[in-house]
């Protein structure tokens, strides 16, 4: 039988899962700016990492997006109930929370695609190395985090370069209505939410000389009373066939 490290390695080289019900082994490091030594009673030890200390634990679970969702948490409620303690270990992180922790990636579970959410929590907490294989083989789309994190924002390892973000990625399907997301790989519709509606036109006869306006008649244009509003819906659809049948259930559904 094979020991933990092979199985590993031989994941990782062929982007390859074990088997979903096997409980997998994560490492964990939360990065502080102090030498502060952890609680015994959290199961922490003190390590050196990326050329600072960090407290350093071993979780396991199911997959790597379990790991991240109970790590977020853990140090964001430490770090909330003890807002007021300027002695807390975790009053001393590195920066903000995406930050500080760093989930290995053993497992090869987050690699590039086409569709990749860098805010997914199993894209989150990265190291260094995978960080910069990701944007080495999404060819420039994406780049280390660099913006600011907003208040009460999620964010990840790594981010969307916005000047490739705001090119032109969309395309018409054969539906009128329905576009591909070339960027995204993802169907949206787009048309009239709500349809423009106004009272009748009529037409009046002009009594004046031939002479002096050739036009007899007059147009007086209908009132408008509800404007035209267009809205785009994200198609859960994974090909145009199914992106036209369900655009035409929405069309039917508000038009």
């Amino acid at each position: 039988m094979k020991n933990v490290s092979t199985v590993k390695k031989a994941a990782k080289e062929s982007r390859i899962n074990l088997n979903a019900n096997c409980l997998k082994t994560y490492e964990i490091f939360i990065k502080l700016s102090n030498f502060i030594q952890p609680d015994k009673r959290t199961g922490f030890i003190l390590r050196f990492y990326d050329g600072g200390t960090s407290w350093y634990k071993l979780i396991t679970a199911a997959d790597r997006e379990e790991v991240v969702k109970k790590i977020s948490k853990y140090v964001v409620d430490k770090k909330s109930n003890n807002r007021h303690n300027p002695n807390h270990p975790f009053q001393h992180l590195v920066g903000d929370v995406c930050e500080s922790v760093v989930v290995t990636d053993d497992y090869n579970e987050v690699f590039w695609t086409n569709i990749f959410k860098p805010c997914s929590p199993k894209n989150r907490f990265l190291p260094k190395d995978k960080v910069d294989q990701l944007v080495k083989d999404s060819k420039g789309l994406l780049q280390p985090r660099a913006r600011a994190r907003k208040s009460g924002q999620r964010i990840g390892s790594v981010e969307w370069v916005a000047k490739r973000r705001r090119s032109t990625k969309s395309s018409k399907t054969s539906a009128k209505y329905v576009y591909r997301n070339d960027f995204g790989g993802y169907y949206y519709a787009y048309f009239d939410h709500v349809p423009q509606r106004k009272s009748k036109s009529d037409f009046k006869y002009k009594k004046v000389p031939t002479n002096l306006n050739p036009d007899k008649w007059m147009l007086k244009k209908g009132k408008l009373f509800q404007k035209r509003k267009k809205k785009t819906f994200r198609l859960k659809a994974k090909t145009v066939d199914r992106a036209m049948q369900e655009a035409a259930r929405l069309r039917k559904k508000y038009l």
